[in-house]
């Protein structure tokens, strides 16, 4: 199977001029030594300093001028309204029709890459958000309600829904369609107008699936958002201050697996896997290849931090817990919601054992939660290619939008060149990004450990928690090479 994938090799990555084995080697030593690295000479937390988060874990509208919310607000309106509007009165023919495009590439692949590059632009144009305020009639709930209620009986919402983004998206082969696409977007905004209605903006926030995903991918950018005014900041401390929750760690886990779907089944083994099927057939397939990645990213955390509490003393053979976080240990930052007011926690004395520590989110939870920078950095490289192409072809569809004949921008006879990019850069630009993403979460790992563990467990524990960045570099790399 891996002589497969690797012979499926990704247009432009031969440009970097190593053979696929040779650089899935030179990537899996380079982690390994920087590893090697950080456990000889990175022996406290360097990025947790004690910092609280409250201003990393507010929406960026939240205190900024009112003029600024208004103008973000009714841009993210407008912008929606067009795209509705465009793919119920557009052409019902692929190609013809630019909602896919604007949904699919622009939205999904640009979203990733504008918020790794310039922060949490989504919830600052927020459309749903700004729908829920002025729909939402009943009194407000008192202040932090909200953020009490983030992990709890609806955590599974956003990842359901950014699940059903993904099957239309990898799953279903009619998902392209413009018209399936008008259906999964008036579906989706129509659950989100209603949960505004009925339950107020809190609900929206927590539940609406992008505004999850994009606001912690969010904190790779080296921009942050107070106020509605961009700040610069150490986009490693952000990630590594962010503990997360469950509602974050399923979105991360879907985002992740669907990304891997994506690239496994655009490989040659995959095809001769599924074979020829009815339309049926390959929806019922791929969406078990689907949940499989999926399941398969949950399953590897999961058992990298059962492994690494059983190691660190925090777990008995029975897996429950036998011993509370050592006294040195902390968790800084934990926000259980974007919106959560977070400051840091307070170690133990060691004049009072009885005194647990501050509970920390637990570790799978934070390990999925550090791979915020994996999922732009893959689900970019992978669709850097295509998401140069489609965004050309995007805008001499948007010059006629409706099939009509028009051409609103002059453009709609514009030739898309796929070598936009030479395709040298294209390879280096994507090796680059995946790399990155790989050597920050190591970077953060290993962070967070020290400051959940110290660095006597650390040295002990901590080497399932950085093998599963491990995993994520072959899975990505063979991947890439392969797709």
């Amino acid at each position: 199977m891996t002589a497969a994938l690797l012979a499926h090799a990704a247009e432009g990555l031969d440009a970097v001029g190593l053979s696929p084995g040779l650089l899935l080697y030179t990537v899996l030593v380079l982690l390994g030594l920087v590893a090697l690295a950080l456990r000889s000479s990175w022996a406290r937390p360097r990025l947790l300093t004690g910092a609280g988060t409250a201003d990393e874990d507010r929406w960026p509208t939240d205190g900024a001028p009112r003029p600024l919310v208004i103008a973000a607000r009714a841009t993210g309106v407008a912008g929606l309204v067009l795209v509705l509007t465009i793919a119920w009165w557009g052409s019902e023919q692929i190609g013809a029709n630019p909602a896919p495009l604007a949904v699919f590439s622009a939205f999904w692949t640009g979203g990733l890459l504008l918020s790794a590059l310039f922060g949490d632009l989504w919830r600052l144009v927020h459309p749903f958000d700004a729908v829920a305020a002025v729909v939402h009639r009943r009194p407000s709930a008192p202040a932090g309600d909200e953020d009490r209620r983030a992990d709890g009986g609806d955590w599974w919402v956003p990842g359901v829904l950014l699940g059903t983004f993904a099957w239309l998206l990898l799953a279903w082969p009619e998902g392209f369609q413009p018209r399936s696409v008008t259906a999964w977007l008036t579906a989706y905004v129509a659950l989100m107008v209603a949960g505004g209605m009925a339950a107020g903006r809190a609900w929206v926030r927590r539940n609406e699936a992008f505004a999850v995903l994009f606001g912690a991918v969010a904190r790779v950018s080296p921009l942050g958002w107070r106020d509605g005014r961009p700040q610069l900041r150490n986009p490693l401390t952000a990630i590594a201050a962010h503990d997360g929750d469950r509602r974050t760690a399923a979105v991360i886990a879907v985002a992740l697996g669907a990304t891997f779907f994506d690239a496994l089944s655009s490989t040659r083994w995959y095809a001769d896997l599924l074979g020829i099927r009815s339309t049926a057939g390959y929806t019922v397939a791929n969406t078990l290849g689907l949940v499989w990645t999926t399941g398969a990213v949950v399953v590897a955390w999961a058992l990298c931090a059962r492994t690494s509490d059983r190691l660190a003393g925090l777990t008995g053979p029975a897996g429950a817990d036998v011993a509370p976080v050592p006294s040195e240990a902390r968790s800084v930052g934990a926000a259980v919601h974007p919106d959560a007011v977070a400051g840091p926690a307070t170690p133990a004395s060691p004049a009072s054992p009885a005194s647990p520590a501050t509970p920390a989110a637990p570790t799978a939870v934070g390990l999925a939660t550090a791979f915020v920078a994996v999922v732009a950095g893959f689900a970019v490289a992978h669709d850097l290619t295509s998401f140069l192409v489609d965004q050309q072809n995007l805008l001499a569809l948007l010059s006629d939008p409706f099939a009509r004949g028009w051409d609103l921008l002059g453009i709609v006879d514009l030739a898309t060149d796929d070598t936009l990019l030479p395709l040298t850069v294209q390879a280096w630009l994507r090796l680059g990004l995946v790399v990155a993403a790989l050597l920050v979460t190591l970077v953060v790992v290993h962070d967070r450990c020290l400051a959940r563990l110290g660095p006597a467990v650390t040295a002990r524990a901590s080497w399932p928690v950085l093998g599963a960045v491990g995993l994520a570099a072959v899975a990505a790399m063979t991947l890439l090479l392969g797709g």
